[in-house]
């Protein structure tokens, strides 16, 4: 909302709502937002027993689809991925009832798969357990590229596909291909947690397992 009673609302009242979603006391925030070319950082609590401030590593969550998004972008260009390509020439241990879904289906979140990371399910230890997941899924009734759906389990292949087609770990060719150039140099896409957290970050990739900074994010 943008209207005149949310702007006159002072930092300080925002920065309570913030802290009081907080799940406990004194775990860590990191909030930055840019403006007119000038960025404004607010950090609150602590990260395994360290104030948080620009260089705390944090998990950064869905912030990976966009990097997944931009090393596909950069894999069409290298001739290793193909936008209408299906996802079974890069798993082809997938089930065959996903021979129709298309890297640009994944992409765009239409691809009609079952939601196998689903905290419900329990949450999936690795990519691979979201793998397998597929393998005993029955398909659902949206046929690719039919219906949006919000799904982690397509940026999960997205990452199986783009390691495959480099026959490179995510982690190492997020780093060399998009991490080095933007001067990123604590961001990883995997790995071990960096940071206490409650409860803890699931182990997949592509979906999230992105760890990161506010001075890298600027």
């Amino acid at each position: 909302r943008h209207d005149q009673r949310v702007r006159e609302i002072d930092d300080t009242y925002l920065r309570s709502l913030i802290v009081a979603r907080l799940p406990n006391d004194g775990d860590g925030i990191a909030v930055a937002a840019t403006a007119d070319g000038a960025t404004a950082v607010w950090t609150h609590g602590s990260v395994n027993g360290h104030p948080v401030d620009n260089t705390t590593l944090m998990y950064g969550a869905s912030l990976a689809k966009q990097i997944v998004g931009l090393l596909v972008a950069v894999a069409v260009d290298d001739h290793r991925l193909q936008f209408d390509a299906r996802i079974r020439d890069y798993m082809p241990a997938l089930p065959a009832w996903l021979r129709p879904v298309q890297i640009v289906h994944l992409l765009h979140h239409t691809a009609g798969l079952p939601n196998v990371t689903d905290s419900i399910a329990g949450i999936a230890r690795d990519n691979q357990a979201v793998v397998d997941r597929l393998r005993e899924a029955p398909p659902t009734s949206n046929p690719p590229g039919t219906a949006y759906a919000y799904s982690n389990t397509g940026y999960v292949l997205l990452a199986e596909a783009l390691a495959n087609a480099y026959q490179e770990p995510i982690g190492s060719l997020a780093a060399r291909t998009v991490f080095v150039h933007l001067g990123m140099t604590d961001t990883r896409l995997g790995g071990p947690a960096a940071a206490s957290s409650r409860p803890n970050p699931p182990g997949t990739i592509g979906d999230g397992g992105l760890w990161t900074t506010i001075d890298d994010l600027n």
